[in-house]
Parts: structure tokens; C-alpha cells; sequence
């Protein structure tokens, strides 16, 4: 046979494959076996086998490059688009039925400004943990948000909460 399982089976590599991406576009055992023929228990039987997890783990992760590079292209795309209308103006039918550029007002060229420098400040703190793991995100937020209160001089309290949900301050902090 192929790569996948050993010789003897009714379905090929090639039909296997099939039936992980179908899976990966439709999500269930039922809408695969419609899609591909395949009995339902042999799929609920093959998802739980290493080979599936490896197919479906390879097609997932193409799709996603596929999706983030489509969203590249449409956010470049948008990005030209406004730099566009920044430079040349928006177009406008004049009285005339003639289309012209009108230079764009100053209320829509703060909210795009405004959108554009908050996602430029954004962009540091999702890219680096687009790459990693959760436990790495979470320790690059928390030295984050340490270099934050180191910035600010801030003071760790301690305290410890009842059972109301209000917070009682250490009797040794209370100087503060």
C-alpha cells in the first residue's frame, strides 16, 4: 500500500488522505462518510489511529499558512488601498456624473490613523507568541507587565481574600 498502513486494506493512502481533509473542512464523521463513502465506523475507527493525528496535524497547518498568507495579501491590499485615499483623495461623483478625487477628511484620516498606530503598538505583544507555546506567551506577558511596574515603582501587597470576596491587607503592609 503506502505510507499510511500496511497492505491488505480496501482504502488507499490517496482515499485515507481524502478523508482527513475532508474532515479538516467539515468537522464531522457523518458529513465524511457522505463526502468520501466511507462507513462512519471505519473513519471514527481511523481517527483514532497515529496516522490520522499526523495527516490531520500536516493539513491543519497548511491551512493555516494558507489562511495567514490570504490575510496578508487582503491586509496588504487594504493597507495600499488607504494609502491611496491618503495621497490622491476618495472618489466622488461631481455634479456632473464625473468621478473625482476629494481629498479625505480630517475626521477619517485620525480614526484610520488612530486604528493603524493602535495595532502598530499592538504588534509587539502577539508577535512573540505567535510562534511559541501558551506557557511561553504567558511568561513574556508576565516579564512584561514586571518591566511595566518596575517603570511605575510599584509595591507588591499582600493580602488574602474572605470569603465576601473583599481583599484584607497584611497587617505588615498597612503603613502603606
Amino acid at each position: 500500500m503506502g505510507d499510511l498502513v500496511e497492505t491488505g486494506s480496501k482504502y488507499s493512502d490517496e482515499d485515507r488522505r481524502r478523508a482527513v481533509a475532508e474532515y479538516c473542512v467539515h468537522g464531522t464523521i457523518s458529513q465524511v462518510s457522505k463526502a468520501t463513502g466511507i462507513p462512519g465506523r471505519t473513519l471514527s475507527g481511523w481517527k483514532n489511529t497515529d496516522w490520522w493525528v499526523c495527516e490531520y496535524t500536516k493539513v491543519r497547518a497548511q491551512k493555516e499558512e494558507e489562511i495567514t498568507a490570504n490575510n496578508l495579501a487582503i491586509i496588504t491590499a487594504a493597507q495600499e488601498g488607504i494609502k491611496d485615499r491618503i495621497a490622491n483623495g476618495d472618489h466622488h461623483l461631481n455634479k456632473d456624473g464625473k468621478l473625482v478625487r476629494v481629498p479625505v477628511k480630517a475626521r477619517d484620516l485620525s480614526v484610520v490613523s488612530g486604528i493603524a498606530w493602535d495595532k502598530s503598538v499592538g504588534a509587539p505583544l502577539i508577535q512573540p507568541m505567535s510562534g511559541g507555546s501558551a506557557a511561553e506567551a504567558v511568561a513574556h506577558l508576565v516579564q512584561m507587565f514586571e518591566e511595566i511596574a518596575d517603570q511605575h515603582n510599584a509595591r507588591t501587597i499582600e493580602g488574602e481574600y474572605t470569603s465576601k470576596g473583599s481583599e484584607v491587607a497584611d497587617e505588615s503592609e498597612d503603613a502603606l
